[in-house]
């Protein structure tokens, strides 16, 4: 049996973890819900989410310019 100290593990590459995973998975789910309310409401689940995104596109702004 080996020992886990004299193990060899310069093959072992693990990704780093800054989160990027998570980001884009985030992503996929945003489309993926926008695509599933286009299917069940049609027009409005086009509409309602940018609607949505109005006043929170608004604070962003409001918060970058006092940045």
């Amino acid at each position: 049996m080996t020992d886990i100290a004299s193990a060899n593990l310069s093959g072992d590459h693990a990704e780093p973890t800054d989160g990027t995973g998570f980001f884009w998975a985030f992503v996929i789910l945003l489309l993926a819900a926008w695509a599933g309310s286009i299917a069940v409401l049609g027009v409005p689940g086009i509409v309602l989410p940018a609607l949505v995104l109005v006043p929170v596109t608004w604070v962003i702004i409001v918060l970058l310019t006092w940045g």
